[in-house]
């Protein structure tokens, strides 16, 4: 600023000497107007340099912010991560025997797979099933949370228990298959159940 301000005040010495009054005037007009522009440049810097450090600091509080809830989701999943919502989902295996009653046993001679089927409504998706490819009856059974059929479900709760001789070997009820189903609901842990297979579709 001084060096403009200098090289003005030459121009204007320079200008009074040749011109006369009203050169005069014009260079202190005209070094008024300089002035006074170079002030309004200093204070809106000033002002510039103001709001790019409020800025600063409002950048530097969201950061904050945003880090301080980050780490507290964090540590929430790192707790929830370390001890599970639920202990034990599924319940213990269902266990028992197959039979199947004498007037159908020609029939199921003539089929190869059986489906052990535990369910929590009479329609919609098993929510165990298991084949068994060329069964002997009697036949020992186990069912479990293994053989969950859908991901997501667990074996748990009342359950329907079903077993059947399919007729086209698909897990689907089609007429001809043969079934018995047990007279019960079953609970997951239920031991020593006696399943019997007496009727056809």
């Amino acid at each position: 600023m001084g060096y403009f301000t200098k090289g003005f005040a030459g121009e204007c010495t320079a200008g009074m000497r040749a011109g006369g009054a009203s050169d005069n005037a014009r260079c202190a007009g005209d070094k008024a107007g300089l002035k006074s522009d170079i002030a309004q440049c200093l204070i809106v810097s000033i002002v510039l340099i103001g709001f790019l450090s409020g800025c600063n600091k409002v950048i530097d509080f969201f950061k904050s912010r945003t880090q301080e809830s980050t780490s507290q989701e964090s540590l929430s999943l790192t707790q929830e991560g370390s001890e599970p919502v639920v202990s034990d989902v599924h319940g213990p295996n269902i266990s028992g025997e197959i039979r199947i009653n004498p007037t159908l046993e020609a029939k199921a001679e003539n089929y190869s797979t059986l489906f052990i089927i535990a369910k929590t409504h009479e329609t919609g998706p098993p929510t165990a099933i298991k084949r068994v490819m060329t069964p002997k009856f009697p036949l020992k059974f186990e069912l479990g949370a293994d053989d969950i059929m859908l991901p997501g479900t667990t074996f748990n709760g009342e359950l329907i228990l079903i077993a059947r001789i399919s007729r086209t070997g698909n897990a689907m009820p089609a007429p001809g298959d043969l079934e018995g189903q047990f007279e019960r609901r079953v609970s997951p842990g239920d031991k020593d159940l006696l399943l019997t297979i007496n009727r056809e579709r």
